[in-house]
């Protein structure tokens, strides 16, 4: 009886394949929400859903496969492929390359799937579960249990990182394990939510406050003044406030002031603090950067901004040495450099496009860097593709915000949707 039931199941019509693929998506979105230990949830629904295709025997999807519009990614995994094998580090080599197969498999999914609107709907609405659990996390004792600062880690078999329960107790970090990295996502939806036709303006003015308040409880301080910095560009572009009643303008213009105002006598001291030093952090981080490159220290700069130039040191002084090849992939998850006299790990090097080029050297980092410019371009040039470059836009700049993006499954989303945008309208 299970057996005919499987043979059913991969029988069954295109239509149920087509959802299968965007789950895919969805649990790519999701990506260590749903995990344990190392396996995702996102890791057994690829496996599945590519198993049932193979088992059908339908191996020409795979030849459907637009090669022209992902020359980029076939060039990725032609050099994940070399560098693994000429990588020191097998082990290490075999791991980053496993992070492109997953990511390949994305944009396979993707790329199968006949009808999008499905996936557009249903991203929209993890990405609200998203806002709502991380607000809940902000103000009540509700935590998602896969998460830096959940107190049962130890229950998934997941690395535990201290006194990150206490640190983090009041910073939301919703479905993506850190503040940072859920503050990102929320940053993201803002140009296709603003830029839809189908969302109501009172519901969009409510999801952007929502989230500005959720990014300031996080104490994303980059990702706040990013927000700020788009909704001013969008405010002036679109000129959306002159589009509502007058007295409505008002109101929702009052309504986000008084969320500010109670948030903030809501924070507690280190994050007030967080809040309030924003842009000095934001101006040391930015002067230290440009002292670093021109081979000087990042002196005078303290605190997390201080340890972030620390890590960028130590990358800097490798990328030097190894230019145009890289280091090679992943390898440098166990690295230990001295800088300024203290061992560093450039585990986690906190500025993903270093990152990229210490690993992948210029051979990498150019192409794929001059990909993203180039699709910016295309995409703003446009105006039904114009909310995907400024999303893709906030992703460039937002991005360093985390500490790694190597296997931040939503990036690959991203890419598989710019990818295909002349197929790509109104989101909702």
């Amino acid at each position: 009886m299970l057996g005919w039931s499987f043979l059913k199941l991969i029988n069954s019509s295109n239509f149920f394949i087509d959802k299968l693929l965007s789950f895919v998506i969805f649990s790519a979105f999701l990506g260590q929400a749903f995990s344990y230990s190392k396996v995702y949830l996102f890791h057994i629904v690829v496996l599945f859903v590519f198993l049932i295709l193979l088992l059908r025997k339908e191996l020409d999807v795979f030849l459907k496969f637009d090669f022209k519009k992902h020359l980029i990614f076939c060039y990725l995994l032609i050099w994940s492929f070399a560098s693994a094998v000429l990588s020191p580090d097998k082990t290490l080599a075999l791991k980053g390359l496993f992070y492109i197969l997953c990511g390949v498999g994305i944009l396979l999914a993707w790329n199968l799937i006949q009808d999008k609107s499905f996936i557009y709907k249903g991203l929209f609405y993890l990405y609200l579960a998203n806002l709502v659990l991380g607000l809940l996390e902000a103000f009540t004792p509700i935590r998602w249990p896969i998460s830096c600062a959940s107190p049962w880690l130890e229950l998934f078999k997941k690395e535990n990182f201290g006194d990150y329960p206490l640190t983090y107790q009041d910073y939301p970090t919703g479905f993506f394990w850190h503040p940072n990295n859920a503050s990102l996502i929320v940053l993201l939806g803002y140009p296709i939510i603003l830029n839809s036709k189908k969302i109501k303006s009172t519901f969009k003015i409510l999801i952007t406050s929502l989230g500005l308040i959720f990014i300031a409880k996080a104490g994303a301080k980059a990702i706040l003044i990013l927000s700020a910095i788009y909704l001013s560009y969008y405010i002036l572009t679109k000129n959306i406030l002159f589009r509502l009643k007058s007295a409505k303008s008002y109101l929702m213009l009052a309504l986000i002031l008084s969320l500010f105002i109670t948030v903030f006598y809501s924070f507690n001291n280190e994050q007030r603090n967080e809040f309030l030093t924003s842009l000095e952090v934001v101006t040391n981080y930015g002067k230290s950067i440009i002292t670093l490159v021109t081979r000087g220290h990042a002196d005078g700069v303290r605190g997390e901004v201080s340890e972030r130039i620390r890590f960028m040191i130590g990358a800097v002084d490798l990328i030097r040495e190894n230019l145009f090849f890289g280091i090679g992939i992943n390898q440098n998850a166990n690295l230990l450099v001295d800088v300024l006299g203290t061992p560093t790990s450039l585990k986690s090097i906190h500025n993903y496009w270093i990152e990229l080029l210490l690993t992948g050297g210029l051979i990498l980092f150019v192409p794929v860097f001059s990909w993203l410019l180039f699709k910016l371009m295309v995409l703003m040039r446009r105006m039904e593709t114009r909310a995907l470059g400024e999303t893709l836009g906030l992703f460039i700049l937002g991005v360093v915000a985390m500490s790694s993006a190597a296997y931040f499954l939503p990036q690959w989303i991203l890419y598989a949707i710019i990818s295909d945008s002349e197929n790509a309208r109104d989101f909702l």
